[in-house]
């Protein structure tokens, strides 16, 4: 690589004076080669002197030349016009040029017309001797601004004229983008900060001095940044007090490595109190010395004085309010005890009818001819027509008042669907209808409440039987999705259909749709109603397709997982049974065991107390019970049955909730503090349904609770499970 000739003052400085002292040493050679009249030798040792500094010149010039190649910064020198005279190699490289496009080209054509300006300033300053150094602009040859740090050097001659510059560059570019970059980010900041509604101080934490604020901190208190910077904090309080409290909580706070939050009241600077609200937090060094806290203050005050007004709006209207409260109160609690009354109106007599339906189907008294069963029969499918009614408005109550809860457990599908088909099964072939199902197999066991499934089911079945003409056809289908995990019921039939325009009132209650056959069916449009909370309850969801005229399809999606099958039924049943009702399967061949063989001589040892102060069902109880061969005693009220307990000590009491005297929760509440007769079981009967009457009865010690009318097949069963 060539490089031009390098041209320092002490380098030429010192060439100068080698050149002044080697024709002397010739001369002196020469006279003495003379004197000696050894001219041959004389010439040979001046040769060979001349050619050694030779040597050492050139050995000397290299190890410069290769200092000023290798060192990181840029050098290079210019002339009094500022033409450039040399540079080397890392000089052309920060600038992206070779030497040769550098070498003797003016130094102004890499910069720009600002940059230009500058170093005319810095070169008439080297002129006048001044040696520099600051950061400075050149252009890279693509382009790109670069920015230096630059030291400059003039040179003069021996005689004092100004022969030029040297000048040596550092590339901070990198240093500088950073540097504006934080400055912008610095300014943004500052923009931000004097946006802001808030006022943010920065204060030192150990002086309480502010170091730091925003514009609107002037606006807020009044004073300017100046009369701000460096003054305590305590000129923006009430009084001296306040201010070290206001401290002394922001330590406490600080010592828990928490930020501090507070309302407190401040003072402006023309003596006017307002009210604040301050979020203070810590500001720490790298060290994790606690040096500076930001404080950041909303004005409040119109929101104070919002909530001041609303108070006394508040306090002014909050006894209409009570009084309204109370009055809503009595209401909703009349509304319960009026569905509670009627519930108990309605099933009393109601609970007569089936007691007497039942006992005259099992023919009790006498054989029944013909004629006489299908009059028994007209009176039981009534009255269990009117049960469902009353039953149907009693749930959508206790629904809509939030008072069910579901039981979820492992149920059998399949079983479930097996047993609603059965339930429509008679009233399906009445009028011809062909019933069909699909199952899949995947779907085995499901988490739902079963009573309240039966329900969901057989509603849909029995309208889907009711809406379809004869002969027609109703589908129940069982899908199991496991990637969505839902397992879908549909109930699709070949009936009247629903019209479009209807659908927004189909699950609506005491709703029925205006259409074709709709108005020959009874109904009180409750079960499509009741079918909607349930499966909501469940969380689930209910869609319906129907097309006018074609027919209808009910989905009920559940949420479900897919389980693998078990492969011995009734091990599973067990389990299930076990998990429902806490009798395990030793416990189940014991209770299988005790009803079956030696039962009908156990059944008539057994004592049982009939508490009611209806005598018709005290006369259907008893005449069922002594028919199935237990022996019977009566009592009217509390009193009497406390007293028969006493006396008689039955095996069980069927005990009435709501009797004259003393009711059937005392009376439970007696038996169970008296030792001699606390543990025998007692059975609830009530037509009283009132959501917490279940619990309270539990609570008093009742075993089992019915609600009337009572099915007297499944009070049996309850009786030999108690036994």
């Amino acid at each position: 690589m060539n490089h031009s000739p390098l041209m320092s003052n002490s380098l030429l400085n010192r060439l100068a004076k080698l050149y002044l002292i080697v024709p002397i040493i010739i001369i002196l050679l020469i006279i003495v080669g003379y004197i000696l009249n050894q001219w041959i030798l004389a010439i040979f040792i001046v040769l060979l002197f001349a050619g050694l500094y030779t040597v050492a010149i050139q050995e000397k010039a290299k190890y410069y030349q290769h200092i000023v190649d290798t060192v990181q910064e840029g050098i290079y020198f210019v002339d009094a016009n500022g033409q450039t005279t040399f540079v080397n190699q890392r000089m052309a490289d920060i600038l992206g040029y070779t030497i040769e496009e550098m070498q003797n080209h003016s130094m102004f054509d890499f910069m720009d017309e600002a940059a230009c300006i500058e170093a005319e300033k810095s070169l008439q300053h080297c002129k006048q001797g001044i040696k520099e150094q600051f950061d400075f602009r050149f252009c890279h040859k693509d382009g790109a601004t670069l920015w230096t740090t630059i030291n400059t050097s003039p040179m003069f001659d021996d005689r004092g004229k100004f022969k030029g510059a040297l000048g040596m560059i550092t590339n901070i570019t990198r240093h500088k983008q950073t540097e504006l970059a934080l400055q912008e980010s610095l300014e943004l900041w500052q923009k931000v900060l004097a946006s802001l509604n808030e006022a943010v101080l920065i204060v030192k934490k150990d002086t309480k001095e502010i170091e730091q604020c925003n514009k609107t901190t002037e606006f807020m208190f009044g004073y300017s940044q100046e009369e701000l910077i460096n003054q305590k904090t305590n000129i923006l309080h009430v009084n001296e007090s306040m201010y070290k409290h206001f401290w002394h909580n922001i330590e406490l706070a600080f010592a828990k490595k928490e930020s501090f939050e507070t309302e407190f009241q401040m003072k402006r600077k023309n003596g006017d109190f307002f009210a604040t609200e301050n979020v203070i937090t810590p500001l720490y060094e790298k060290n994790g010395q606690l040096s500076k806290v930001v404080s950041v203050i909303r004005d409040i005050t119109e929101r104070k004085q919002a909530e001041e007004i609303l108070q006394n709006v508040v306090n002014g209207v909050s006894a209409e309010l009570t009084a309204a409260n109370a009055e809503l109160t009595r209401a909703a609690r009349l509304k319960d005890e009026f569905i509670s009354n009627m519930s108990h109106e309605l099933r009393t007599p109601l609970n007569a009818i089936l007691g007497m339906f039942g006992m005259l189907k099992e023919e009790i008294y006498e054989t029944l001819n013909p004629q006489q069963t299908k009059a028994i029969d007209t009176i039981g499918g009534a009255a269990n027509h009117l049960l469902v009614l009353i039953n149907g408005i009693l749930d959508l109550a206790k629904i809509e008042a939030g008072k069910v809860k579901l039981d979820i457990f492992p149920i059998f599908s399949k079983e479930i669907c097996k047993t609603c088909l059965y339930l429509v099964k008679a009233v399906a072939l009445k009028k011809h209808i062909r019933v069909t199902t699909k199952y899949d197999p995947s779907v085995t066991i499901l988490q739902a409440d079963e009573r309240y499934l039966k329900q969901i089911l057989l509603n849909l079945l029995n309208n889907a039987i009711k809406f379809t003409p004869q002969n027609g056809t109703v589908n129940l289908e069982v899908h199991g999705n496991a990637t969505e995990g839902v397992v879908k019921f549909k109930i699709s039939d070949t009936g009247i259909g629903i019209d479009e325009k209807d659908m927004d009132y189909l699950f609506l209650p005491f709703v029925q749709l205006n259409g074709g056959l709709n108005r020959n069916h009874e109904g009180t449009g409750l079960g499509l109603s009741l079918v909607y909370r349930l499966v909501e309850m469940h969380g689930g969801s209910v869609s319906v397709t129907s097309k006018l005229g074609k027919g209808s399809c009910f989905t009920v999606a559940l949420p479900w997982r897919e389980e693998v099958p078990p492969t011995d039924q009734k091990l599973v049943n067990d389990k299930v049974l076990a998990k429902v009702s806490g009798i395990s399967h030793h416990d189940k061949n014991k209770i299988l065991a005790k009803s079956s063989g030696s039962s009908k001589e156990i059944i008539t040892k057994v004592v049982i107390l009939i508490a009611d102060d209806n005598s018709v069902v005290n006369e259907i109880l008893s005449n069922y019970l002594k028919f199935v061969g237990y022996q019977v005693i009566v009592a009217y009220n509390g009193n009497q049955a406390i007293e028969k307990t006493r006396e008689k000590h039955p095996n069980i009491i069927l005990m009435d909730l709501q009797m004259p005297t003393v009711d059937g929760l005392e009376a439970t509440r007696v038996i169970r503090n008296e030792a001699e007769i606390a543990q025998i079981p007692i059975i609830a009967l009530t037509a009283l349904v009132i959501p917490a009457e279940k619990e309270r009865c539990f609570n008093a010690g009742i075993n089992k609770y019915f609600v009337k009318p009572v099915s007297l097949q499944k009070l049996e069963a309850a009786i030999e499970e108690l036994l």
